[in-house]
């Protein structure tokens, strides 16, 4: 994704305009390249998506995980975490199945459903597989150990949550993978299996529970589907709106002026650092424990779930906090520190 920003610190509401390039890659490699396009989409301030034709523009800057591309040379190019972001394995919401694991994806996408033989997920028409070059296809294949360009299953599809959906008579035999949200927004339609990865004893669920949207288990490393989602930004650009928007979204500064951009980022589905308690190598590397500046858990949570969990204390201010376990009021809420 390419992003262009138009505004100032002191101007009021700040526009972001987005092109998608082709998949994960190609808007990468069109950023590091440095070059313009005239072709945006935006959000009007009420939150309808609208087209625009600009005057050319080379993008500020672009997200992608580098390690998906490594035919990109970023010579000159920053790159850090921004966010992160999880992934899910879906099937019809009719489905008995409730779990599935890293060999078993690894036989039905590598081998194909027919050869693979991991039942029920043997009828190949029901198995609906991305483009090779998006970034839900290419980290899923660096997770189990397949190439995207081998993926096996239907690819007649763009739309896998309404193909999903239309197999209501063969629910079982359903499979494809989304992003988190996408998986969300698609409740009425499928379901998220827990996802067992290869050295676990059993299948975890993004959430603490399969109906909860706490993302518990991803922010603690137990649910194995997620990576960091990355901004690439000219070093010697030193644009400030840039930096804004890093600290906005990592929640390690203010952000936009008027703008929430951390409660943005929560609401979109997606995790900010401030939330994480692990960190992974690379875009699915080792784990290890993760401390960030000043932890969100509780406001990650009450904005992600729209409830105030137990543990969650509101304050104004340190003295607020009584807990002496969570004294240090962070983003409106008493935390470890």
């Amino acid at each position: 994704m390419l992003i262009a920003l138009e505004g100032a610190k002191a101007a009021v509401p700040l526009t972001i305009f987005y092109a998608d390039i082709g998949g994960e890659c190609p808007g990468l490699e069109y950023f590091v390249n440095g070059s313009a396009t005239t072709s945006y989409k935006y959000w009007s301030a009420s939150g309808v998506e609208a087209t625009c034709d600009a005057p050319e523009v080379v993008p500020d800057f672009a997200i992608a995980h580098e390690e998906l591309c490594p035919e990109v040379e970023l010579d000159g190019i920053v790159s850090q975490p921004l966010f992160v972001t999880s992934q899910a394995i879906i099937t019809h919401k009719d489905s008995t199945q409730t779990s599935i694991s890293r060999e078993a994806l690894y036989f039905i996408l590598g081998f194909g459903a027919e050869e693979g033989g991991v039942e029920p997920w043997t009828d190949p028409t029901a198995i609906f597989i991305r483009q090779e070059n998006n970034f839900a296809s290419r980290f899923l294949g660096t997770a189990i150990g397949v190439p995207s360009e081998a993926f096996q299953g239907n690819s007649n599809s763009s739309q896998v949550i309404s193909a999903i959906g239309a197999l209501a008579a063969s629910a079982d035999s359903t499979l494809s993978y989304v992003s988190t949200p996408a998986a969300d927004a698609g409740g009425a339609t499928v379901k998220t299996l827990a996802y067992q990865h290869t050295g676990q004893s059993c299948g975890y669920w993004r959430d603490s529970k399969s109906n909860t949207l706490d993302k518990a288990n991803v922010r603690s490393g137990l649910y194995a589907l997620w990576t960091q989602g990355r901004i690439h930004y000219r070093a010697e650009d030193d644009n400030p709106l840039v930096a804004e928007l890093i600290a906005g979204v990592t929640g390690t500064g203010p952000g936009f002026e008027g703008v929430d951009t951390l409660q943005k980022t929560i609401e979109s589905g997606d995790i900010p650092l401030c939330a994480m308690r692990v960190q992974r190598e690379g875009v699915f590397g080792a784990l290890s424990s993760f401390a960030p500046e000043t932890p969100c858990d509780c406001l990650f949570e009450v904005i992600a779930t729209n409830k105030l969990p137990a543990y969650c204390e509101e304050c104004s201010g340190d003295d607020d906090c009584s807990d002496r376990e969570r004294p240090a009021c962070n983003f409106g809420y008493c935390e470890a520190y």
